[in-house]
């Protein structure tokens, strides 16, 4: 059997209710080319029950049961040993797709640019309980091709934003770097969508793609539930790291200080200013 194109990672615990919409964005695709590697993780909610309908039904979808909970992390980690595209989109459960050619135009835009690690794009932000999209992430200075360069100076300046929730990479690339630092906890993507594109670039599109399921009690935020510590922690291991890799420029030192300000303001306010736990 030949490698799909493109691997989609689902993990699911317990989200049974948002399963038939996630997957019907999927579902709608105009590229076909794709598996969809579902991993749940002990439902107790009847979740294994939809995800096998929608698996009687499309041989694209993979599933793998776990009998007991394991964990998020632990449960991405499996299901990214799944993997067989050549490129991969990790997907939440609670998240859906709005844009039924987003596919299409990754695999188009990474085809057109063989040089790019990824794609990404913008991502609205949902709330579940009133039922509105409120925000968006996934910000650049414009379209298109985003050279190394371009995308560590302006990810420094904090013009440059990629969210998970709408990102396309290139497995080789991801498989380069280590894959997932799984010690960074919920925000194990942070690092790798930053520093993929600022080892190879990146393209992006302005066009909404995706909706990210939002809670507003922040229970699926990633630094709500840490500490002050935790998130200090993770921002030096990300500059650390991106330093490595990135090209210096002339002020750079200033907008590194600008940026540890910014998302350490983030972080305060997301955690509450808890120092410990």
């Amino acid at each position: 059997m030949s490698r799909p194109t493109l691997s989609v990672t689902l993990c699911n615990y317990n989200h049974g209710r948002y399963l038939p919409k996630c997957f019907a964005g999927l579902l709608r695709q105009t590229w076909t080319d794709f598996e969809i590697l579902v991993t749940d993780d002990g439902s107790t909610d009847g979740s294994q029950q939809i995800i096998a309908e929608f698996a009687a039904k499309d041989q694209r979808f993979k599933p793998v049961y776990l009998p007991v909970n394991r964990g998020a992390m632990a449960s991405a980690a499996q299901t990214l040993e799944r993997v067989q595209g050549e490129l991969i989109f990790g997907h939440a459960a609670d998240d859906f797709i709005v844009e039924a050619t987003f596919f299409e135009r990754a695999v188009t835009s990474l085809q057109e640019h063989p040089q790019a690690a990824g794609f990404f794009a913008v991502t609205g932000l949902l709330s579940d309980e009133r039922n509105v999209v409120y925000a968006t992430m996934g910000t650049a200075p414009q379209e298109g091709f985003i050279s190394p360069g371009e995308f560590f100076s302006g990810f420094i300046r904090n013009k440059i934003f990629v969210p998970g929730a709408s990102s396309i990479w290139r497995h080789e690339r991801l498989k380069e770097v280590g894959g997932y630092d799984y010690a960074l906890g919920p925000q194990i993507d942070f690092l790798v969508n930053h520093l993929l594109p600022t080892k190879h670039g990146v393209v992006f599109s302005r066009t909404p793609m995706t909706c990210q399921r939002t809670f507003d009690n922040g229970s699926n935020y990633g630094s709500k539930g840490g500490t002050l510590w935790d998130a200090t922690t993770r921002y030096q291991k990300i500059e650390l790291v991106l330093r490595g890799e990135g090209i210096p420029y002339p002020g750079m030192e200033t907008d590194w200080t600008r940026w540890r300000a910014h998302w350490m303001i983030d972080a305060i306010k997301t955690t509450g200013v808890r120092l410990a736990p």
